[in-house]
Formats: C-alpha cells, sequence, structure tokens
C-alpha cells in the first residue's frame, strides 16, 4: 500500500513537472475552452508559451514565445491574427521590450503593420 502511495505521488509529480516545463497542458485547455485561441504556425502546442493574457473580455494572449519568437497579438487591426519577431534579432533593437509591441515596429515591422 505504501509503495502504491508513493508511486502514485512520482507520477502526480512527474505530471505536474511536465505541465510546467512544456506548455501542451496548458494550451489544450485553452483551445478546447476557447475556439478562438491561436497556437501560432511557426510554433507547437508543445513549445508555445502565452506570456502576458488578455485582461479584458476575450481570454486570448497578448504576446507569446517560443525558443525562436517573441509573438504578438497586439498589431492594431481589428481582426488581429500576431506578428512575430525573431529573438535572435533584439540585440539589434537597444529599448526592446518583449511586453512592448511599440519597440518592436521601428524597422521590420513598420511596413507590415503601416499596410
Amino acid at each position: 500500500m505504501k509503495k502504491l502511495l508513493f508511486l502514485s505521488f512520482i507520477i502526480w509529480g512527474i505530471i505536474f513537472w511536465l505541465g510546467k516545463t512544456i506548455f501542451l497542458f496548458e494550451n489544450l485547455w485553452r483551445k478546447t475552452t476557447d475556439r478562438n485561441y491561436i497556437i501560432p504556425d511557426e510554433s507547437s502546442l508543445l513549445k508555445f508559451r502565452a506570456t502576458k493574457m488578455n485582461q479584458g473580455s476575450g481570454d486570448g494572449w497578448l504576446y507569446g514565445e517560443d525558443e525562436n519568437y517573441y509573438y504578438s497579438t497586439k498589431t492594431g487591426e481589428k481582426n488581429p491574427r500576431y506578428i512575430k519577431f525573431l529573438k535572435k534579432d533584439t540585440s539589434q533593437f537597444r529599448n526592446f521590450n518583449r511586453f512592448q509591441i511599440v519597440t518592436w515596429r521601428k524597422n521590420c515591422f513598420k511596413k507590415l503593420i503601416d499596410n
């Protein structure tokens, strides 16, 4: 009995740890509860992490990231999809802030957002 209880604690611990290290459970939950929740095409359910959620009426994310990109749905468009920014390119911008879309727009995204 003690071995079974110990084994169940180990299994739940592994599940909890996996839930914190890969974002599969969080993304699956949000995809099933909100049909408008998007995972960027360049990312996956395992790797995408929403870093800032909309605090208003929608449940969508405003900012997210994976190992290669930062993403934002704050595009200024009425029906925004998202824009992405390569993490390795952030060194080009002295005042880059992953939670401030205006710092992304300086060069690369000015054309995309103004069109």
